[in-house]
């Protein structure tokens, strides 16, 4: 993962505040009730999922599930959310994404996933599952009406269910069935940024960046989220969202000698929309 996206984003997030804070100060004044938010909606995404697994040093070069194993590489990725603002300037917040695939597909080259090999023409079944759990904490360092900068700090529970089903011709010739089954549920710690500007009472400004890479004793992953969007309020409690929005994330084991080792790559990035309730 390349920490200078992160800095990127940020030196261009520096570059907006500054008149926006010159025009925050002189246009206080602006409110609206937002103490709960709550939110549901959708990504359209736009997907690529690369993965490899290695049992006993058996297993091949990476594959692509969308490419090689027919998963769809466009879907809709599910979340909702629920943010609390404590006071003016302390909030916390909790989202979950949730995005099923599935897939049949004769596979057109030979494929080596761990310690079985799918041959040319095998008929597959796959399995591709992601849940994402975020719970963070916003402290707004600049807190007015109109412009609210914070710094977050977060924690994400990632959870991937991978399974490949494959009829394959034994040394017999008779017909078996091989199957790879992988699941990890991990937690990764993040740093991030947001900021929310306030056009007029019905219309908001919103964008973000989180962050972060741990490795543990035998695994290690990144995650990056980057967005942008705007909301629209045409009631006081009840609005919609529209954004743009980065999601990438990589997982890669280091195990003794002889246990499975199983590394992903995952991201996507598309158009998202929500509906908003604030309380």
């Amino acid at each position: 993962m390349n920490y200078k996206i992160v800095i990127s984003l940020l030196l261009a997030a520096s570059l907006i505040l500054q008149p926006l804070l010159q025009v925050a100060q002189a246009e206080e004044g602006t409110s609206s009730p937002d103490t709960i938010r709550v939110f549901v909606g959708g990504f359209f995404a736009q997907l690529d999922t690369d993965t490899k697994v290695t049992s006993s040093g058996l297993g091949g070069r990476k594959i692509s599930l969308e490419d090689d194993l027919g998963l769809d590489d466009d879907d809709t990725v599910f979340f909702a959310g629920l943010r609390w603002r404590i006071s003016k300037r302390h909030s916390v917040g909790i989202t979950q994404l949730v995005l099923d695939r599935d897939s049949d597909q004769t596979v057109t080259r030979e494929l080596a996933i761990g310690d079985k090999v799918f041959p040319i023409n095998t008929m597959t079944e796959t399995l591709f599952d992601y849940r994402t759990t975020h719970f963070d904490y916003r402290y707004s360092f600049y807190a007015s009406d109109r412009l609210n900068v914070g710094l977050l700090l977060g924690i994400s529970d990632i959870d991937f269910e991978f399974e490949v089903v494959g009829n394959v011709v034994g040394p017999g010739g008779g017909v078996i069935t091989e199957s790879v089954v992988e699941e990890e549920d991990y937690p990764v710690p993040s740093i991030g940024m947001g900021i929310r500007y306030v056009l007029n009472e019905n219309w908001y400004l919103r964008a973000g960046a989180t962050y972060l890479q741990y490795d543990d004793d035998d695994w290690e992953a990144s995650l990056l989220i980057a967005g942008m969007g705007v909301e629209w309020f045409p009631w006081r409690n009840f609005g919609f969202g529209l954004g743009y929005d980065l999601v990438k994330i990589e997982y890669d084991e280091d195990k003794e000698p002889g246990e499975d080792e199983w590394d992903v790559d995952f991201g996507y990035q598309g158009i998202r929309l929500s509906v908003i309730g604030r309380f």
